[in-house]
């Protein structure tokens, strides 16, 4: 191995390590990925070592299930490394063809419980999007709920080390 590659190597690795293993792309934190992740509608199920990484708005496509649209999710929320997803309430918002993650900050990370100050983020776009959608654990991997509607569904990605 050439000395230059050696040392572009030894500095990726001293980057990674010092940043605690992840990397800010100026739109959200990224862990490595996870094998395992879970999705909760309640703050209080949350751990209170939880640290927020990413606020996002997902939209997903019209015809959508309540299955389909969790398994996009938690595949999308383990390839970021999120190891748990908090979810928030959902509004009907146009005919999207797939779905899509816009991403809101935060500008660092934090304790969930400590400075957690609510669905404060991607006003605009929440505002500007159509009427509430019921989207429950009882909706949530169901199969059978079909949204004719693309939704725009409020989450938050964190990191808990929940897992071992």
């Amino acid at each position: 191995m050439s000395p230059s590659i050696r040392t572009l190597l030894l500095c990726s690795f001293f980057i990674i390590l010092i940043g605690g293993c992840s990397t800010h792309t100026g739109e959200m934190y990224i862990y490595p990925p996870t094998d395992r992740s879970s999705a909760t509608f309640q703050a209080e199920a949350l751990d209170p070592q939880c640290q927020v990484f990413s606020h996002l708005l997902v939209q997903t496509p019209a015809g959508a299930t309540g299955k389909e649209i969790a398994d996009d999710i938690i595949a999308h929320a383990k390839a970021n490394g999120a190891d748990q997803i908090l979810l928030g309430i959902a509004k009907t918002a146009g005919d999207n063809k797939v779905f899509s993650y816009n991403f809101y900050g935060p500008s660092r990370k934090y304790l969930f419980r400590k400075e957690w100050q609510g669905w404060k983020f991607g006003f605009s776009t929440w505002k500007s999007a159509g009427n509430i959608v019921h989207f429950d654990t009882s909706t949530w991997g169901n199969p059978d709920q079909i949204y004719n509607n693309s939704i725009l569904l409020q989450a938050v990605y964190l990191r808990c080390h929940k897992f071992p």
